[in-house]
């Protein structure tokens, strides 16, 4: 029991120790994604009608039907509003939970018709960071020392723990689905059946879907169900280790690449949630230094491009135009993280063949 004890107490507050300014140039990533890629949230939902209205245990369950309009906007402005000051870091832990919250709020109406999406993470990232630092750097309160939380370098490794293990759970209710759901079964091709309402119903075909259509053989398709339930189901297998996390999430990008090429479906929210586990600022040390020293410069004036296209697609764009901003901020987010994932898989590679190497004995004469 004693070790037991003592493993918990290293996972929660060694394991995941993590740098200061690695979040906070996480915290500016993940805040312009939200900007850019997923808000305004349910402005459509005045287009359907209140027949649809059957919501699941939430906050919308409280209402019997659908709110005016304004409210959905006064919402989607108020986590605009929020979601901005996190970007520049100002009041960052009030503005963490302005983000979670407002996030809440809102999806909890458009989870009313029945259709849940997959993006809870966009609302658990911000809630478990909100006092992990992420805003001790590169901020508007990095300038007041009053508003630094001295505490904040000791819960940052024990909050990094539990988000890694949210994470990992929700990707085990997903695998958890798919086994109740016979994706083991030798007898069924799910994947393949699940890629074929793709084709005859939404006809949201995809080149790769096609390809895969035609040229795959069933123990291809066989092979995709079972690493797709082993991986979702052994995920918090990985949590107790954070290089075996980040191996996992490598994984995950890579998954989720697959997964946007044959059905056109981003899970671009869990993509960016991995990153709260890279080292960044070793990645930005690799850029040149005439770059970095340009991003410091002008910092304040890059962060009101996220604004100014959010208030774009408030009060300017229209439907398709808006549709194309967030995918395109989608795929980038989702090729962006499929190319770390193959670097990081290539350097795992590489050093465990330079290790067997130094290893393996050598013959004199």
């Amino acid at each position: 029991m004693q070790a037991l004890l003592r493993n918990v107490d290293r996972w929660l507050f060694e394991e995941y120790r993590t740098s200061l300014e690695d979040l906070a140039i996480f915290r500016i990533l993940f805040a312009s994604y939200v900007l850019i890629g997923t808000l305004p949230i349910g402005l459509w939902l005045h287009d359907l009608p209140q027949a649809s209205f059957s919501p699941p245990i939430s906050l919308a369950a409280l209402f019997r039907d659908y709110p005016p309009y304004w409210v959905i906007y006064a919402l989607n402005l108020a986590t605009i509003f929020f979601t901005f000051t996190l970007l520049i870091g100002w009041r960052t832990a009030y503005s963490s939970f302005g983000v979670c919250i407002g996030t809440v709020l809102t999806q909890s109406f458009c989870y009313a018709d029945g259709k849940i999406d997959h993006d809870i993470l966009i609302a658990i990232v911000p809630l478990m960071l909100a006092r992990s630092g992420w805003g001790d750097h590169y901020s508007f309160d990095a300038g007041h020392v009053e508003r630094k939380d001295a505490s904040a370098a000791e819960r940052q490794p024990w909050l990094s723990a539990i988000l890694a293990l949210l994470i990992a759970c929700a990707v085990f209710t997903a695998g958890l689905a798919k086994y109740h759901g016979g994706w083991l079964s030798l007898h069924s091709l799910a994947i393949r059946w699940q890629l074929l309402p793709n084709f005859c119903l939404v006809e949201r075909t995809t080149g790769v879907g096609a390809w895969a259509m035609r040229t795959l053989q069933p123990w291809a398709w066989k092979s995709m169900d079972i690493s797709t339930v082993l991986w979702e189901m052994s995920f918090v297998l990985a949590v107790p280790r954070r290089s075996w996390f980040r191996f996992y999430c490598a994984f995950g990008a890579l998954f989720h690449m697959g997964v946007w090429q044959m059905f056109g479906i981003g899970f671009a929210p869990n993509a960016v949630a991995y990153g709260a586990f890279l080292p960044w600022s070793r990645l930005a040390q690799s850029t040149p230094a005439r770059l970095r020293r340009w991003l410091v410069e002008h910092a304040r004036l890059l962060a009101l491009i996220p604004l100014a296209l959010i208030l774009a697609k408030l009060f300017v764009l229209g439907p398709d135009a808006i549709e194309q901003m967030e995918g395109l901020m989608e795929g980038t987010a989702l090729i962006a993280a499929f190319v770390v994932a193959l670097c990081y898989l290539a350097w795992l590679i590489a050093r465990s063949f330079l290790f067997f190497r130094q290893r393996a004995p050598r013959t004199v004469g």
